[in-house]
């Protein structure tokens, strides 16, 4: 499973490399792309699923999506 950072250490480190006036901000951007990182995910697994020609999304659809979107991410 992938690693988590948790928000407490995220929310710190965010606050020690910004001012405080951008923060808010900030926070909504890292949500706003989870969102859509959770989208692509749900719409590559669905595809990978129809490939397959099963009625449901399986844990081996999820994990070959992520590894198809964190391939193309560089960070």
């Amino acid at each position: 499973m992938l690693n988590k950072i948790p928000a407490t250490k995220l929310k710190s480190s965010l606050k020690n490399r910004f001012d405080a006036a951008s923060l808010p901000k900030i926070h909504s951007m890292a949500w706003l792309n989870y969102e859509m990182f959770l989208k692509r995910l749900a719409r590559l697994a669905a595809d990978n699923a129809k490939q397959d020609k099963s009625a449901v999304i399986r844990e081996n659809h999820v994990r070959n999506a992520a590894k198809t979107i964190l391939g193309g991410i560089r960070g």
